[in-house]
């Protein structure tokens, strides 16, 4: 075994015994570190709402913790990484990346005018790499859901718009960038 293989192994530990993962393809583990070695501009988009007893929401813990690491470990890199989340995360997402990643900039996902933001965001920024971490993506039926089925709309400002934003202004690729990884998007499960 390789140390790719045996990450992807690690990785794969079915730990809440749902039975999702095992049947999952390999991980391009290497094939990610190879293009996020070379990346230069780096969107990080966070922010997964959790419904409390009340019926109010706050922003879930792990991805911002993620999204903290990967961007300090961008950064360190000298890559320029901007974290962008809504509302609910905020706070937290907040906390992290100020704290684990000083050099990285923080964006809040604004409720109104969200296609203007986005489409400004990657016009302006320009990333080379966009990367997704615990954050919902719209499914089929156009609403965003959690892993339970519930429907989250009423919950999260719809960032949709970034993945295909991003494809439009794709930048040329860097030389060890394979198609599968040009963009490093890991949509959160739905």
């Amino acid at each position: 075994m390789t140390f790719f293989k045996d990450l992807d192994t690690i990785m794969k530990q079915d730990f809440g015994n749902r039975g999702l993962l095992k049947a999952l393809p390999d991980n391009p583990i290497q094939e990610t570190l190879n293009t996020l070695a070379d990346a230069r501009r780096v969107i990080l988009l966070t922010g997964f709402p959790v419904r409390l007893s009340d019926g109010s929401f706050v922003g879930e813990t792990d991805g911002p913790l993620g999204t903290a690491d990967i961007a300090a470990a961008l950064t360190a890199l000298g890559a320029s990484v901007l974290v962008i989340t809504d509302e609910p995360a905020f706070s937290i997402v907040s906390d992290v990346v100020c704290y684990r990643a000083p050099k990285a900039k923080l964006m809040m996902l604004p409720k109104a005018d969200t296609g203007d933001f986005i489409r400004n965001c990657i016009k302006t920024f320009a990333p080379t790499h966009l990367i997704s971490l615990e954050r919902p993506g719209k499914a089929a039926n156009g609403h965003y859901h959690s892993m339970r089925g519930e429907v989250l709309d009423d919950m999260i400002t719809d960032s949709a718009l970034f993945l295909s934003e991003a494809k439009k202004s794709e930048p040329p690729p860097s030389p060890s960038a394979t198609a599968a990884t040009r963009w490093a998007w890991a949509p959160t499960a739905t």
